[in-house]
This record gives structure tokens, sequence and C-alpha cells, in this order.
């Protein structure tokens, strides 16, 4: 079910910008956004029990889909600010806070439920919450703006791993899917390189 919770990620992050940048509200948009991954990984709980080359299949597909979507975004250069130093420590305390409550939780809802509260989008948020802050929305469209192909990095490494765990001990699972992604994402940027040309 973890390929398909990407497209929940990726609602999640077009959800929230859309009203952070309509209502200017960032806990407003962070509890509309949360409310929609919610529902759509209620839904994909359904799919529970297809072959996992199905939910990959769906999920690349679904990748695809919301770059299209998400490739309609301006992109704006960052503003130039100088952020109070406890701002970073305030950053990492706050986005550590919120992954190792993600994991507790998903520890004790079992395996599915884990799964689906495992991949709740908490890094994404707290990024998208300081990124709205510091930068504004619109830079913000412009960083969400290749997230779906940046996603497609992390299901080649999942994949690999999964396929690759019944034949290899998991430290070299980890390598050739660590290798997998780090491949796609050079070629991503070899591609993004030469068309800026």
């Amino acid at each position: 079910i973890v390929p398909l919770m990407f497209v929940a990620t990726l609602i999640y992050a077009y959800v929230f910008i859309e009203i952070e940048t309509k209502t200017k509200k960032q806990f407003f948009a962070i509890g509309c956004a949360i409310i929609s991954w919610l529902l759509v990984a209620l839904l994909l709980k359904l799919v529970v029990g297809i072959p996992f080359a199905i939910i990959v299949a769906l999920g690349i597909s679904s990748l695809i889909i919301a770059n299209l979507i998400f490739n309609q975004f301006d992109t704006n250069p960052p503003k130039k600010i100088q952020l109070p130093k406890h701002i970073y420590i305030m950053r990492f305390f706050i986005g550590g806070t919120v992954i190792a409550g993600a994991v507790i939780v998903a520890r004790l809802l079992g395996p599915v439920w884990g799964g689906i509260v495992g991949s709740m989008p908490a890094m994404l948020g707290c990024i998208l919450y300081f990124l709205s802050k510091s930068q504004g929305g619109e830079f913000l469209r412009g960083f969400l703006r290749r997230l779906p192909l940046s996603y497609i990095s992390s299901l080649l490494f999942l994949v690999v791993v999964h396929q690759s765990l019944t034949n290899l001990n998991s430290i070299l699972s980890f390598i050739l899917g660590m290798a997998t992604s780090l491949l796609y994402t050079s070629l991503l940027i070899g591609i993004k390189s030469k068309a800026e040309k």
C-alpha cells in the first residue's frame, strides 16, 4: 500500500498549497491537508490484498498524472532572508518530534494501519509550513512542481528493496535500492540540465 500512499501525500501537498495561497492561514491549510490525506488513505486501504506489481503500476501512473498537474505551477526564486540560528534548531526539533510521533503511532496500529500512518506526510508537512512562513506560497508552488518526479525515486527504492530482500541480506538490498534511486535522480538531473541549455 505504501507506493500508493505517495499519491495521498501529493494530494496533501496540493490541498495545502491551494488553501494556503488563498487564505494565508498555514494551520488551517495543514488541517485541511491532513483531512484530505486521511480520506485518500482510507480509500487506499481498500487495495490491501492487490498484487504488489499492480500497486506499483498504479503508483507510477498516479505520479505521472500528478506531475502533469504540478508541472503547471510557476517557479519563483527564493527570497533573500536571514533567519536567526535558533530557527534551525526549532525546525529540527519540531520535525523530529512529528516523525517520531508518527512512527510510534504506526507501531501501535499494526501492519496495515501502521503503514498508512507511517506514510503520513509528517516531514513534508513541516517543510511546507516553514517554507510557507519564510518564502510564501508562490515560492512553495515552484518547490512542489517537481515533487511527483522526486517521489518516483523513492518508489524505485521501495520496489528494489521489496524485490531483493528475499535474495540478498538487508544491507545489500538497501545499498541496491539506494543505488537505483540515485541513478534515477542523476538521470533526471541530466535531462533537466540538457533541457535548460
